[in-house]
C-alpha cells in the first residue's frame, strides 16, 4: 500500500487555485474577457498547466487505491439522465461557472501502436476515384484566437476535481483499467508525463514535485491483471 500521504497535498494543490484566483480572477471573471494577448494567456497558463498536472498526479495516486468496482452502464445513463433533470439549467450562464458543461481532461497517454484513422489504409475497388487529399491544416497564425472563456473551462473544471477528487479517481481507475490490457506502458508513460511548463509557484515551488512522488509510489496497483 503507498505510504504517501495525499491529503495534505490536496490542501497545498486547494491553495495554489486559490492563489491562480486572487491573482487573475475566478472562472467566471476569465470568462467575461474577450481575446486574451500573448502574454497574458502565458502568465494564466504558467499557473494553469502546473495545476493541471498536480492534479493529474495526485489522481493518479487516488486511483491506484481504489478498488475497482464493476459499474452498470444502464445505471449510469439513469443517473445522467436524473440529474439532468434535477440538476442545472439547460443553457450555459456566462456568470454562473456551477452552469457550465466542463469535463477535467486526465491526458492519458494515446498507444503509440494505434494507426489514427487519417493514416490507416483504405481499400477499394479498382475503377473507384482516388481518395480525397488530406485536408490542409492551418498554421498558429491562422488558429482562432485563446479567449478568456476558453482558459476559464479549464479553471472550472480544475475547481470541480479540486472540491471532489474522487469521483475523477475512479472514473481514471477505469480508463486505465481498459487500455492496459492494450496498451500495458500506460501507467509509466502516464507517470513521466511533464508539464507543459516548467513554471513554478514560488510560495510551494515543491508541490509538482511531491506530487509526482506520490504517483511514483503507486504503480504496482495499475497492472493488468
Amino acid at each position: 500500500m503507498p505510504s504517501t500521504d495525499l491529503a495534505p497535498l490536496w490542501t497545498r494543490a486547494r491553495a495554489m487555485f486559490a492563489r491562480a484566483v486572487a491573482a487573475f480572477g475566478t472562472p467566471a471573471a476569465l470568462a467575461a474577457l474577450g481575446v486574451l494577448s500573448r502574454a497574458f494567456r502565458r502568465e494564466i497558463g504558467g499557473w494553469l498547466a502546473p495545476l493541471e498536472h498536480i492534479v493529474r498526479k495526485l489522481l493518479f495516486a487516488e486511483a491506484a487505491r481504489l478498488e475497482l468496482a464493476p459499474v452498470s452502464t444502464a445505471g449510469l445513463q439513469i443517473a445522467r439522465r436524473t440529474d439532468a433533470r434535477a440538476g442545472a439549467p439547460a443553457k450555459n450562464n456566462c456568470n454562473d461557472p456551477e452552469t457550465w458543461r466542463v469535463k477535467f481532461t486526465l491526458a492519458l497517454p494515446s498507444d503509440p501502436r494505434v494507426v489514427p484513422e487519417a493514416r490507416a489504409p483504405r481499400i477499394r475497388t479498382f475503377d473507384a476515384p482516388p481518395p480525397a487529399p488530406a485536408p490542409i491544416r492551418r498554421g498558429d497564425a491562422q488558429r482562432s484566437p485563446t479567449t478568456g472563456r476558453q482558459l476559464a473551462r479549464r479553471f472550472e473544471a480544475l475547481r470541480r476535481v479540486l472540491d471532489d477528487p474522487m469521483p475523477h479517481a475512479r472514473r481514471l481507475k477505469r480508463l486505465l483499467a481498459r487500455a492496459i490490457r492494450r496498451f500495458p506502458e500506460i501507467a509509466a508513460r502516464f507517470l513521466v508525463t511533464a508539464p507543459r511548463t516548467s513554471s513554478r509557484d514560488e510560495h510551494d515551488p515543491r508541490l509538482s514535485v511531491e506530487a509526482s512522488g506520490a504517483a511514483f509510489d503507486a504503480p504496482p496497483s495499475h497492472n493488468s491483471s
